[in-house]
């Protein structure tokens, strides 16, 4: 259900006229590059997957040497700028098989359209991305539980549908294949609803 629910809703985004697809502010997006780029050493490989039309590492492209950039859709690759150091890859986030390390990878706003088992894959993906460096998870929470989402929305003008896991719970499934993870609860100022919160989750291989 939400899988096919959300390629369904990403190709609609896709014909907007905007020349970006997000529908958060322009607050969200500072914290998010601010974030990534705290934790990108100049010159690093970037593996960004769920990438839309790359709003986070284009905000920073000069720090990195490489970056491939994956999405579902093929219409959010094809705006993004003709540079050498950008590599686009159309492929689900499920199918997607990393060809080399990364020192990098960063899945934003993706895990709200995954069924926990593709989330599980996904993890595994980043992992092998990822043998030494940093990961980056981020999406929306449940403050205390697993929270699904399916109704009209107001931000949006339509019906969205989306899975937001515990936080904690969320940590505890990362932990499985990440030796350390760190929670980095996004302020107050850009959660809107008292049940759920932006969080980010940055890993690091360590010993599991």
């Amino acid at each position: 259900m939400i899988g096919d629910f959300a390629k369904e809703f990403w190709r609609g985004r896709a014909e907007a006229t905007d020349a970006s697809i997000r529908w958060t502010d322009e607050q969200m997006l500072e914290l998010d590059i601010e974030l990534v780029g705290r934790l990108t050493p100049e010159g690093a490989s970037l593996l960004d997957l769920g990438c839309g039309t790359g709003d986070i590492f284009l905000g920073m492209l000069d720090r990195f040497s490489h970056v491939t950039a994956v999405d579902m859709i093929d219409d959010f690759l094809a705006r993004l700028p003709d540079d050498p150091r950008i590599e686009p890859v159309v492929s689900e986030l499920t199918a997607f098989a990393p060809q080399r390390a990364y020192d990098v990878a960063i899945m934003f706003g993706v895990v709200t359209h995954l069924s926990e088992a593709d989330e599980r894959r996904a993890y595994e993906t980043l992992r092998a991305a990822v043998p030494e460096g940093t990961v980056v998870v981020k999406n929306q929470c449940g403050r205390e539980h697993d929270i699904d989402v399916d109704g009209h929305s107001e931000a949006i003008g339509g019906r969205y549908v989306g899975r937001y896991p515990a936080v904690d719970a969320q940590a505890a499934r990362l932990r499985e294949y990440f030796g350390e993870v760190e929670v980095v609860r996004y302020p107050d100022a850009v959660n809107r609803w008292p049940d759920s919160l932006h969080a980010a989750f940055v890993c690091r291989p360590g010993s599991r």
